[in-house]
């Protein structure tokens, strides 16, 4: 009896704990967990943070109202212990119109919410913990999102650009479109595609006719500087295209066609796949522009022209191909994400005939070659908290060669000269990472991370011929919320670069939404100071270009360019029944140390020095009315640069410039006709330099004219939204050149008083044909 009484507890003691052990096993594993998606029903992507409520319809107080929020995915996981058979849920999402259903909890659901107006449904990722609104975020950020850019019929980053306020266009004939941001120099804005930088700049700024936009969702623009999170380069402000990763349909095909009157011909195709949790997409196409001069005619004549003085062009002509491969592979708690991308770029200088009988010409080819790979990963490891990888090599190729062409024989014969002909390659190894907690409401949330970078260029004129700048920085950032609407986010980037001494780098923002009693009215104040800065560039530090006609060297000691941003804005945003409205005023200081300049050393020989201090100041408001199918945005600046010549001379500190732009769209739903008309308005721009060429300093000042542009295009709809065709007029006002005694703007510049600034008035083309099986 005692071993039976023995036994029996030690049966007894087995069974209880294995029965303990597998309710836990069942409670801490989910078997079946139940998940609410939420997509957009316009192109089927993820919303983020919508709010869902569940009102449960059995009795059984163990089910209460649940309230839950979608994650950067659009999905929303019910508890396990959550078990009512049926309920009421209620999806709701600030820009879209909510929907209501009655549903059983015994299987999965996607609900599809439809866009209410679009400016309240920006959702941004740049500078962002998560996938957020625009309106939620604590730095500002400007979106350019997919419809303005179809509705402005732009091709590259410089169509779209040239209607933005506080942004300045210059133009060189082979160097390409400069752009100038707050009135600092092109080479202090950081252009990045899904936030890997954009490698190669030449005279120290991107073409932006180099970036196509034919598989760009939305551009992001943070004017500041983002130095915290992205580095050098990122002082004046920061441009983010977005690209498009996903495929909306089964499959998805698209082939589009422009033609423009100034010689501009170009094609692109796209096609992509969805199976599953694997997406693959491919898209490529050809730019073709047979250059344009003041006097030429409209023709649709392709053929080589005969060789005379025609031959020569203001615009270069060039031709581009490109390509671009994505692959998405995603689960529900984490996504893989690979970028491959081929760009090809030749400009063909012909130059004027020379000689007595116009025999021979000096002509010139600049050949520019860029290949991309990005790998990215992100988890979401719970709910709030995000693991986010990404590692990325960039290659960049510049070839430039002189020939003297004879144009009786078209034989050609490179130039002897060594300063004719230069290779420059550079290659970049980035790799970023974040790890951060995001969750709406909640008091504190955080990111840390790293950002390397490896930057590597081979040329003749380099020193040795081969340098390299490492630099490998980490970063955290923080926003805390002591009340409901006031969040304070402060930022701070430190690390090591192999060329200069690393500072501390600080920022710190501050968002306060104002409460206000009326529904749908919202106020927000933001300010923010930053520390921005710009790294020597290869070319700054180790540039030894000697021969007949230079003297440029470079200067290894170089220091780098630093700022201090102080920025204040508002913004308010009323929605009145069908009435929209969004006002937006801003106030942004300037101040740059140690400016990299150019400088002479003896009448005939330059170096680069960090000599120079530089402040720009800007008041800028901004309006958007949507109602209906009318949308409406203006918007006014008055821009301050600073006369480093106010130091010795009585002149004033600031020279003032004003901009104004404008928008108007008009959607005839019935008939699918979208009219619209770009505006804008670059004032007079005034400054003062010295003429150092004569015995004496002579102070002079200088000058580029106002101008006006703006452009009409009218999109039509046909065969079920399959097909749009776009036809319209750009630069009205016929802008071809622009008064100005600032040659030096451009290093190609002759010594003429004027300015390239357009082709004159062009009319233009489109076809776009998609087709998409879901």
């Amino acid at each position: 009896m005692i071993v039976n009484n023995a036994l029996a507890k030690s049966l007894f003691r087995l069974v209880f704990h294995g029965m303990f052990l597998g309710i836990l096993f069942m409670t801490s594993y989910p078997v079946c967990a139940q998940t609410i998606r939420v997509l957009s029903a316009t192109d089927k992507t993820p919303v983020p943070f919508a709010h869902i409520l569940i009102k449960p319809l059995d009795a059984d107080k163990e089910n209460r109202n649940l309230v839950l929020y979608t994650d950067s995915a659009g999905i929303a996981v019910i508890p396990d212990h959550y078990w009512p058979s049926m309920g009421v849920i209620s999806v709701s999402c600030i820009g879209y119109i909510g929907v209501k259903d009655t549903i059983p909890f015994s299987e999965d659901h996607t609900y599809y919410l439809r866009m209410q107006k679009q400016f309240l449904n920006e959702v941004i990722i740049t500078a962002q913990y998560q996938p957020q609104r625009a309106e939620q975020s604590t730095p500002k950020v400007h979106v350019i999102d997919k419809t303005r850019i179809t509705q402005m019929a732009a091709v590259t980053l410089l169509d779209v650009l040239n209607y933005e306020l506080n942004m300045r266009l210059s133009h060189d004939p082979v160097l390409g479109t400069r752009l100038d941001l707050q009135g600092i120099s092109g080479d202090n804005v950081k252009i990045l595609i899904d936030g890997v930088p954009v490698v190669g700049r030449q005279n120290g700024f991107t073409d932006l006719s180099q970036i196509n936009l034919h598989n760009v969702e939305r551009i992001e623009i943070i004017e500041g500087p983002l130095s915290v999170n992205y580095g050098t380069n990122a002082l004046a402000g920061t441009v983010n295209l977005i690209t498009q990763k996903t495929v909306s349909g089964r499959l998805e095909t698209e082939v589009s066609g422009y033609y423009e009157t100034s010689g501009r011909y170009n094609a692109d195709a796209h096609i992509g796949f969805n199976k599953g949790n694997h997406s693959l997409a491919l898209s490529g196409g050809r730019n073709f522009f047979d250059g344009w001069s003041p006097g030429d005619r409209i023709s649709l004549d392709m053929k080589p022209q005969p060789a005379d003085s025609s031959r020569y062009k203001t615009w270069k002509p060039k031709e581009q191909y490109f390509a671009e491969l994505h692959y998405t592979y995603s689960r529900k708690r984490y996504n893989f994400h690979y970028r491959g991308a081929y760009f090809q770029e030749l400009i063909h200088d012909r130059g004027k005939p020379r000689g007595p009988y116009g025999e021979n010409a000096i002509d010139g080819k600049y050949t520019t070659r860029r290949t991309d790979h990005t790998l990215s990963f992100q988890s979401d490891l719970k709910k709030d908290r995000v693991v986010q990888v990404l590692f990325a090599y960039n290659h960049y190729y510049h070839l430039k060669n002189l020939y003297y062409k004879d144009l009786t024989t078209l034989q050609e014969v490179l130039s002897p000269n060594p300063g004719d002909q230069d290779t420059t390659r550079i290659d970049l190894i980035n790799s970023r990472g974040t790890f951060g907690k995001s969750k709406n409401l909640d008091k504190l949330n955080y990111e840390t991370g790293y950002d390397f970078n490896i930057e590597t260029g081979w040329g003749q004129r380099l020193e040795d011929g081969k340098k390299q700048i490492g630099d490998y920085a980490f970063f955290v950032s923080a926003e805390f919320s002591p009340a409901n609407q006031v969040t304070i986010r402060p930022g701070l980037r430190y690390g090591y670069n192999t060329a200069f001494v690393y500072r501390p780098i600080p920022s710190l923002h501050l968002k306060w939404n104002i409460p206000i009693r009326h529904e749908g009215q919202s106020l927000i104040i933001r300010t923010s100071y930053a520390y921005g800065y710009k790294a020597p560039t290869l070319k700054e530090l180790y540039l030894n270009f000697i021969d007949a006609n230079h003297h440029i060297t470079g200067n290894p000691d170089l220091r780098e360019q630093y700022s201090h941003n102080f920025t204040f804005s508002t913004t308010y945003t009323g929605i009145f029944s069908a009435l929209m409205m969004r006002m937006e005023g801003g106030l942004t200081f300037n101040d740059v140390r140690d400016q990299i300049a150019l400088v002479p050393r003896t009448l005939t020989e330059y170096t680069y020095e960090n000599i120079e201090q530089y402040k720009t100041l800007v008041l800028s408001y901004h309006t958007e009315w949507r109602i209906h199918a009318l949308s409406l945005s203006a918007g006014a600046s008055y821009l301050g640069t600073y006369n480093e010549e106010s130091r010795t001379h009585d002149v004033p500190t600031f020279s003032f410039s004003p901009e104004i732009n404008a928008s108007l769209s008009y959607t005839f739903e019935k008939i699918g006709l979208t009219t619209s008309v770009f505006y804008k308005y670059t004032g007079k721009a005034l400054g003062y330099a010295l003429n150092d060429t004569g015995a004496d300093r002579i102070l002079y000042q200088t000058f580029t004219d106002a101008y006006h542009k703006a452009d009409f295009t009218c999109a039509k709809l046909f065969w079920e939204k399959r097909i749009r065709l776009t036809a319209g007029v750009k630069n009205i006002f016929d802008v071809k050149n622009v008064r100005s005694t600032q040659t030096d703007l451009t290093v190609h510049s002759s010594a003429a008083t004027s300015l390239p600034a357009g082709t004159g008035r062009t009319y233009f083309l489109g076809l776009d044909f998609k087709l998409s099986v879901k």
